[in-house]
């Protein structure tokens, strides 16, 4: 595999990097070019590489989960890309994971100290399963699960459970819906796979559900009992045609046991991401919030233990901020303990121009009041924010994927201080 690891920004790549400060001012300000002494760590090789995922390790380093596509005198060849950095953003390895085609989409830390990816095999034009992979700190291969069916599944998000793991995707399965033979009903339908920890599917276990609306996954969680679960995500509402937030108890099986749907009737709020959050158990979601006027994001905290009733959300507030957010692509919480604070970290895609945005960076307080929040872009393309997470010193990284001026995109790792500022 030939590689170029691009350790620096280009004057160009810079010209247009927006910050805020941690005052919380609601100005940018342009900033001057930046040299090779700040923490901006490029990593790729021939054709586009995008970031994922990542995992902090004890010792420094980090894993980070992306996709790599080429052109090919085949047409186009995509692979599931890892690479393993130590704590300045050297790389220690770099390979690929898979067979040609796979998309990945997750990556979460095993019972067992390893990790499992998730990912889209493609089989065909009209054929993708979702699967399972479990590799070691090296990024080798040790087992993996297919979830075979007969229609295309996209994968979202795997979460690690009580007895093994979940994965929330979708479906346009059309057997769903009340009148498979008619075309208009082909809506996004919840799809979820859970498996034990040797990666062998639960017997039984009810894998899809769906109906005349659309259905987006966010997470699958345990629930407070021994043998429920609780998906989350966004469906269409019946009565006013608008994407809301859904929450669905599911039993033993994966039998939808009673549901909860919160929204307005002149408003679409898809659910990006939720995480557990707080010392009471309970769960945070960050959602993209769409009027006829804007699009903001919305914070909503769900209580626990779950109820399907009206005050099932504790709170729910729309995230100010000094640009306008197009999605919500990754969430981290970073609890300080040694306070009893409940900050979070949160990361988006600033929208500068259509079908243009930069890595947006944000630190809130536990009632999602803003600390600070940042922005970072090139001029060349589309950047766009994949996770953050929180050092033990206090810095910040975050992956993403931006765009050299070569028109190439490479995965991308920034180092912020606490502050919200670029790190060395």
């Amino acid at each position: 595999m030939s590689r170029t690891n691009w350790n620096f920004f280009s004057s160009a790549l810079l010209a247009a990097l927006l910050t805020l400060g941690s005052s919380g001012c609601d100005t940018a300000n342009n900033v001057e070019p930046i040299d090779r002494n700040y923490f901006v760590r490029y990593f790729g090789n021939d054709g586009n590489q995008s970031g994922v995922d990542m995992e902090v390790h004890a010792d420094g380093t980090v894993l980070l989960l992306g996709n790599s596509s080429r052109l090919t005198s085949q047409g186009v060849i995509n692979r599931i890309y890892l690479v393993k950095v130590d704590g300045s953003g050297k790389i220690l390895w770099e390979k690929f994971l898979g067979r040609e085609n796979d998309v990945a989409r997750d990556l979460e830390p095993s019972e067992d100290g390893n990790f499992v990816v998730l990912a889209d095999q493609f089989i065909d034009d009209s054929d993708t399963d979702c699967k399972l992979i479990k590799i070691d700190g090296n990024g080798q291969k040790l087992d993996s699960v297919v979830f075979v069916d007969s229609f295309e599944q996209v994968g979202k998000s795997v979460s690690r459970i009580k007895d093994g793991y979940i994965v929330a995707g979708r479906t346009d399965f059309l057997d769903l819906i009340a009148d498979p033979t008619d075309p208009s009903q082909n809506f996004s339908d919840f799809v979820q796979y859970r498996c034990d920890f040797q990666l062998q599917p639960v017997a039984g276990w009810k894998d899809q559900f769906g109906g005349n609306s659309t259905q987006i996954p966010a997470r699958v969680f345990d629930g407070p009992g021994n043998t429920d679960f609780y998906l989350f995500g966004s469906a269409t509402e019946v009565n006013t045609n608008k994407i809301t937030i859904y929450n669905i108890r599911l039993d033993e099986v994966g039998e939808s046991g009673g549901a909860a749907a919160f929204g307005d009737p002149n408003e679409e709020v898809i659910l990006n991401e939720v995480f557990r959050f707080g010392t009471s158990g309970g769960f945070l979601g960050v959602a993209t919030r769409t009027t006829a006027a804007e699009k903001t994001l919305r914070l909503v905290r769900f209580t626990t233990p779950f109820t399907v009733a009206p005050d099932f959300v504790s709170y729910s507030r729309d995230v100010e901020s000094a640009f306008p957010m197009q999605a919500v692509s990754g969430v981290r919480s970073t609890f300080q303990l040694e306070s009893g604070d409940e900050n979070m970290l949160i990361v988006g895609n600033e929208e500068r121009t259509a079908g243009f945005n930069n890595i947006w960076v944000s630190k809130r307080g536990p009632g999602g009041e803003k600390l600070w929040e940042s922005s970072f872009g090139s001029i060349q393309g589309n950047d766009l924010a994949a996770q953050v997470k929180e050092l033990p010193d206090g810095r910040i990284l975050v992956l993403g994927t931006m765009t050299l001026a070569s028109r190439e995109s490479k995965m991308v790792l920034l180092k912020l201080n606490p502050d919200g500022k670029l790190s060395n």
